[in-house]
């Protein structure tokens, strides 16, 4: 080999052994210092060690579950677990003030939802925090299908349940997680008995008790649901859940990114109607109704029977126009608007209920008109959507009302 040759090929080799050396040690710098600042926190609630077990482990979005930091009061879940190999004294009062601080942030989370809940519900409620709720929960279990549960697990099978139709949502009008606000995460109030509901409704929401049971706030500053299981309306969980979703659709639908409130300004008859059909495709037969308190001129029309009056109205020619329902946002909606906004939202889950979400992805923000968005989707122009709405009412409706809440109609598409 030539020498020159040779001796760049041993310069080369040795600047590669120094470069790998070089590496190596920055390697394991890093390494101990990240094993001296890591916070060795183990959190029991993700063992479930202090939490009734239900079926499967909490997922990352659970956050805070009082009853677990009930049942540690000084480590509020979390296990303080030094790394034995690290010689680094200020690293490990780095990490050890870091994991004090999240203990503090713990604490105070769960002092403060006392401070301001135990005057109206005791210390019996169970907290839980996640991603996009604050779920106070006051019931003493529930029946999930053959298995009762305890309070506690309970509370976090309806934590999960909060999470995942906010999932449900963000995949119906096509967004990412981080589309929904953050500033702020919605209150759900699952109680037990009447007056703690109406207490919380006035005093946290600042709203009254709708219907006898449920009362939601849909508003930038504050969002909220109160549920409270009453045995005149509701008989089972599965009931509970339907109504829980029928009330979080008005919610949830208006906390999306810059699109806030597009629905409740915009679209009032499809505001209304999203919250049907939630429950018609989630779960069945729609159980639940709302109408505004002040439609003192439409008492009539404050009923379940809303297909009877909806067929009525056709009857005695007192109907309204699409373009009338149609130009309302929910602020000027009566009874008799929402009535006719249901209808509407029936009969296109009827015509092809496989297009309604894309129907709501038209309307998003500064998107499409509901009439632009029917056509576009459906391809009715109003004068044609009312002709075959009339047909529907006719042939499907009654001018008596049917047994039970909402007879079973079953959508021609599935989604």
């Amino acid at each position: 080999m030539n020498h020159a040759l040779a001796n760049e090929a041993a310069i080369g080799n040795a600047s590669r052994r120094r470069l790998f050396r070089n590496l190596r040690d920055l390697a394991v710098g890093v390494a101990v210092l990240l094993a001296c600042t890591n916070v060795f926190a183990r959190d029991e609630a993700m063992s479930l060690r202090t939490v009734p077990k239900i079926g499967r482990g909490l997922d990352e979005r659970i956050e805070m579950v009082s009853a677990v930091f009930d049942a540690d009061p000084q480590g509020m879940g979390l296990t303080w677990e030094p790394n034995e190999k690290c010689s680094d004294e200020v690293a490990l009062d780095l990490a050890q003030n870091r994991f004090r601080s999240m203990v503090s942030d713990r604490r105070d989370w769960l002092n403060e939802r006392r401070r301001k809940l135990s005057p109206f519900l005791g210390d019996d409620p169970v907290y839980v925090q996640t991603r996009f709720f604050e779920l106070t929960f006051d019931m003493d279990g529930v029946k999930a299908g053959k298995k009762r549960l305890g309070r506690v697990a309970s509370a976090i099978l309806y934590a999960e349940r909060l999470e995942d139709y906010v999932n449900h949502v963000l995949a119906t009008v096509g967004i990412e997680p981080r589309g929904l606000r953050r500033d702020r995460r919605h209150q759900v109030f699952l109680l037990d008995e009447a007056e703690a509901a109406k207490t919380v409704t006035h005093e946290i929401l600042g709203n009254t008790m709708g219907s006898g049971f449920k009362s939601s706030m849909v508003g930038y500053d504050l969002s909220g649901v109160v549920l409270w299981d009453h045995p005149d309306h509701i008989s089972s969980d599965e009931e509970f859940h339907q109504v829980l979703v029928h009330c979080l659709a008005h919610n949830i639908y208006h906390d999306i990114g810059p699109f806030n409130h597009w629905l409740y300004e915009e679209h009032g008859w499809l505001y209304e109607g999203l919250s049907y059909y939630e429950e018609i495709m989630m779960f069945g037969p729609p159980i639940t109704t709302c109408n505004p308190a002040s439609s003192l001129d439409f008492k009539h029309w404050q009923t379940p029977y809303w297909e009877a009056n909806i067929r009525k109205a056709l009857k005695s020619r007192r109907e309204y126009t699409p373009e009338q329902v149609l130009a309302h946002g929910v602020k000027t909606m009566n009874a008799k608007h929402i009535q006719f906004g249901w209808s509407y939202v029936d009969f296109l889950l009827w015509y092809d209920a496989t297009k309604m979400d894309d129907l709501i992805v038209k309307t998003k923000g500064d998107g499409m008109s509901s009439a632009d968005a029917i056509q576009e989707v459906y391809g009715f122009d109003l004068a044609t959507f009312d002709a075959e709405w009339r047909k529907f009412v006719i042939a499907e409706y009654s001018t008596r009302p049917r047994k039970g809440k909402t007879p079973p109609r079953s959508p021609r598409g599935k989604r």
